[in-house]
């Protein structure tokens, strides 16, 4: 089938083949009639994966999805476990309920996007969206009361992070140098990063650069290692300041 639906009440999901695509199953869709769908194994899903009612519950299990993976409606995903992995091939997409997210991974290779309920991405905690694409991935939030946690774009092509939108870090975006440089810039001209704990840039044989059109920290100082490529490194078009002592490096 296209689409299979786990559709009851505070089901179970477990698979003894590695991945659903060997029982010819393609898109999975949680939708509980009432509680949530609790992970006993990790899966793979060869296509898209969404959660449209009930919670999913990753419950130390790991999530490989080929497609894209979206929260619709009220559905929403539970993530309090240090092991906790959502690892998606395509686009993430939370535009539902509100997520119970305090600990774990999130690695996205496509678009991140919230959309739906102002408070359908909220995490809190450790939880790490890590973006690890090979092209341009873009970020948008429709709600500002939406926001990343810990927020870091891994150095893996020549590539541009680029926001659709105002985004707001709670706690650290972490930009690492590599082999190649990453970019963290605007569609425009107005975008803003609002970075309200710890902003880290680390030097490698290519440096990444931070440039969104305004860049808003505090009250944490920037960590910054020395840059050697003039253009690479913090250079937005505009910083401020919001709380702290007020040094730049």
């Amino acid at each position: 089938p296209d689409t299979t639906v786990f559709a009851g009440a505070n089901q179970s999901i477990s698979r003894n083949l590695p991945t659903f695509a060997l029982l010819g199953l393609k898109s999975i869709r949680i939708a509980q009639s009432s509680g949530s769908a609790t992970l006993l194994t990790n899966i793979g899903i060869p296509n898209d994966f969404i959660v449209s009612s009930g919670a999913l519950v990753v419950n130390s299990r790991r999530v490989t999805v080929a497609g894209n993976l979206s929260t619709q409606g009220t559905g929403s995903i539970t993530m309090t476990s240090a092991t906790d992995t959502l690892d998606v091939n395509g686009n993430a997409t939370f535009a539902g309920g509100p997520v119970n997210m305090t600990t774990g991974g999130i690695y996205v290779a496509g678009d991140f996007s919230q959309s739906g309920a102002a408070n359908s991405f909220v995490p809190i905690g450790s939880l790490k969206v890590i973006l690890d694409g090979t092209g341009t991935q873009n970020l948008s939030f429709t709600s500002a009361t939406s926001v990343f946690r810990r927020l870091e774009p891994l150095a893996t092509t020549t590539r541009n992070i680029v926001l659709q939108s105002n985004v707001t870090v709670t706690d650290s975006l972490v930009m690492q140098g590599g082999a190649v440089g990453t970019d963290l810039i605007g569609a425009g001209t107005s975008q803003h990063l609002i970075v309200q704990g710890v902003v880290r840039l680390t030097q490698g044989t290519a440096s990444p650069r931070l440039a969104p059109p305004v860049l808003e920290m505090g009250p944490a100082v920037p960590n910054i290692d020395p840059i050697a490529t003039v253009g690479r490194g913090l250079t937005p078009d505009t910083t401020v300041i919001n709380n702290g002592i007020g040094t730049l490096p």
